[in-house]
């Protein structure tokens, strides 16, 4: 639709033309003034407007020589009224709308346009608009057309280019468009909802408004579907049925019944059903009346995510204590919430009576490494949930974190394995050092160098040692990891495949030698330390020692183990010092402790020559040897790989590494410290 500024000449018309368009109708009277003046001379004064030269504003017609000409930017024109302009729909402005407000316009050839369907011209009987003819698209019921643009208007409930289709909340009846309704419960999913009445068309084996109430439940509580009997069938059960039972006979039987169960047409009625999971395996879903046919991780259900169902198993205790690694709250329907569920399935038995293999739980044991201190494994029965539902195992450590003192020489680690114990499996591990390295800790303990654990069949728990090594050094707790890889036997690792190790330093409050006190005895009493004492040659000198914890603080109680020599001060390099087991030597004399209780020890020196002697106490630390661990067989200096203390020499390496880097056939070691019998003859 085009428009233009027309000139003088253009827009000047003769007054023939103009008397002719004021005497038409009183209908062209009302267009030439919308707002319907009363007046008598209306004629007249439209006379007058048109009489005179002025510019107006008008349409462009089609095929005249300016139809091309560029338009001025901005320029105004009658393009029709509209309403109020706060109201932001769009106006409707299609001349067969009965509210649409009319114009007076200036058309030529082709002006208006047709709309996808359109019907028309269709005239109105109203009193106020009698005569008019209106367009539509397809049909009054169906929408209206603007035929200015060429695009309808769909009424409520249709929609589509020629509003020929029906609204998403709509449905169609015939050839037209009603309001949908929803049906009670969207018919519990057992039934045809009449979307036009709102009624629910139920099941032959569904009832109630919102076909929730099961009509076999006759048969029983669960079952879902069943069937009448035939004439002849149901005289055959009725002959079957004893004379006192006669009354409670039924005329029909139990075709399907909800998952979980299994029918039992020859049960009584109330009992046709039979529960797969109380009969075969808590995790059976699917059987028949002799053997269970599938099973599920019950994780897959609902109980745990949004409380149980009545048909629904009880859980087993196992599986009320089995721990995820991600945390789903109640009612929750994070897809995640299923993420460790595991695969099950129906474990076949074997011919051989020896290695009968089902039961599950009646084989279920839990083994230990070490209660014998060797590889050897001590095994117990323990309680399982599976029967004939189980998989090999997905297995993972019973805890994500350990704690350790540094004393405590051994730590021992839990493996377990889901599943019910299905075959033979195994499962490595090994050690990553954080803050530790690998004179803190051993990966294995001093009877093996094995670091893979064998599951056999029924077997769902392993535990077993690795060395904790002391050092007597005051420091700040460490961590290390200890990872699971290269499952084998169909296993798999579950998200806790590792673990984090905190070794407690525990020395800062032990007895400190650097800190501890030796003192004359007539000077410790009163407080103050002597250095020099003078006594005679054949009588005993006291001393006493004053047991102080590594951070300052005098010791509360006794129990440590000190030694203290007197020697010379020319006893040279060439004999040995630290020979406890001899008290007296030349030049040096070995004195006896007393552990006097809170922390002091009492030592008691006989000198028999003069001299000048230097008075040494040695704190005997408890706890191993140090040993030193070459990577080749002559304890070169370069080659050291570790020094750390063995609480226990008695090693069986195997085929392993004697330590982590020493390897396997060509290493030494070094041992330093003393030994102290457990009694002496």
């Amino acid at each position: 639709m085009y428009r233009k500024k027309t000139s003088l000449a253009n827009a000047t018309f003769t007054r023939n033309i103009i008397m002719a368009a004021i005497f038409s109708t009183k209908r062209a009277t009302r267009r030439c003034f919308p707002n319907k003046w009363k007046i008598t001379t209306s004629w007249y004064i439209c006379l007058l407007l048109f009489q005179h030269p002025i510019f107006i504003e008008s349409f462009r017609i089609q095929g005249s020589q300016d139809e091309y000409d560029p338009f001025s930017p901005y320029e105004t024109g009658n393009v029709g009224n509209t309403n109020d302009p706060e109201i932001p729909q769009r106006e409707r402005t299609n001349p067969g709308y009965i509210e649409t407000l009319r114009q007076m316009i200036t058309v030529g050839k082709n002006r208006l346009q047709s709309c996808p369907g359109m019907v028309g011209p269709i005239p109105t009987t109203t009193t106020e608009t009698s005569g008019e003819e209106h367009y539509y698209c397809l049909g009054k019921e169906y929408g209206y057309c603007d035929r200015r643009t060429g695009t309808c208007f769909c009424n409520t409930g249709y929609t589509g280019l020629s509003c020929n289709e029906c609204a998403p909340t709509h449905i169609r009846v015939g050839e037209l468009c009603y309001p949908s309704k929803r049906c009670p419960n969207d018919c519990s999913y057992n039934g045809f909802c009449d979307r036009l009445t709102g009624r629910c068309e139920c099941s032959i084996y569904r009832s109630g408004l919102d076909c929730s109430e099961l009509k076999c439940s006759l048969y029983h509580e669960f079952c879902i579907g069943c069937k009448e009997y035939h004439e002849e069938e149901q005289e055959k059960q009725i002959g079957e049925v004893e004379e006192g039972d006669f009354n409670n006979n039924i005329d029909g039987i139990c075709v399907q019944c909800a998952q979980g169960y299994t029918v039992n047409a020859s049960a009584p009625p109330g009992q046709q059903c039979i529960s797969c999971h109380q009969t075969f395996d808590p995790r059976c879903m699917e059987c028949n009346t002799t053997s269970c046919l599938s099973c599920v991780d019950l994780l897959l259900t609902s109980v745990r995510r949004s409380g149980k169902r009545k048909v629904d198993p009880e859980l087993p205790p196992n599986e009320l204590e089995r721990e995820l690694s991600v945390t789903v709250p109640f009612g929750s329907q994070q897809l995640n919430a299923f993420d460790e569920a595991e695969y099950y399935f129906v474990v076949e038995e074997v011919d051989d009576d020896e290695n009968k293999i089902l039961p599950l739980n009646e084989s279920a044991h839990v083994c230990h490494q070490g209660l014998n201190r060797d590889a050897s494994q001590t095994c117990y029965p323990t309680y399982v949930s599976n029967i004939v539902c189980g998989n090999h195992g997905t297995i993972t450590f019973s805890s994500p974190t350990y704690e350790v003192y540094e004393d405590e020489e051994h730590l021992r680690l839990t493996i377990r394995r889901s599943g019910g114990g299905v075959g033979l499996v195994s499962v490595s591990y090994e050690i990553q050092h954080i803050t530790t390295n690998q004179d803190d800790v051993s990966p294995t303990a001093f009877y093996t160098s094995n670091q893979t654990v064998v599951f056999h069949h029924g077997q769902v728990q392993a535990s077993f040692l690795i060395t904790i090594h002391d050092d007597r050094i005051v420091e700040e707790n460490e961590t290390f990891v200890i990872n699971l890889y290269e499952p084998t036997g169909y296993s798999t690792l579950g998200n806790q495949m590792r673990a984090i190790v905190t070794i407690i330093d525990d020395d800062a409050t032990r007895t400190c030698s650097g800190r501890s006190l030796v003192v004359t005895s007539s000077l410790s009493n009163k407080g103050k330390f002597g250095t020099h004492q003078r006594s005679i040659a054949g009588q005993s000198s006291l001393f006493n020692i004053l047991a102080t914890s590594c951070l300052g603080e005098r010791q509360a109680v006794g129990g440590d183990l000190f030694a203290v020599l007197a020697l010379t001060r020319d006893y040279g390099e060439e004999h040995e010092i630290y020979d406890f087991a001899r008290p007296t030597l030349d030049g040096r004399v070995l004195g006896t402790i007393v552990d006097c209780g809170g922390g002091e020890y009492t030592s008691t020196v006989n000198v028999t020559a003069s001299g000048t002697y230097d008075l040494h106490a040695y704190h005997i630390i408890p706890g191993g040897l140090r040993g030193w661990y070459y990577s080749d067989p002559f304890f070169s200096e370069d080659n050291l790989v570790s020094s750390r203390i063995d609480a226990i020499v008695n090693f069986t390496w195997g085929a392993g590494q004697v330590a982590v880097g020493a390897g396997t056939d060509y290493a030494s070691i070094r041992w330093e410290g003393f030994v102290m019998p457990s009694f002496s003859e």
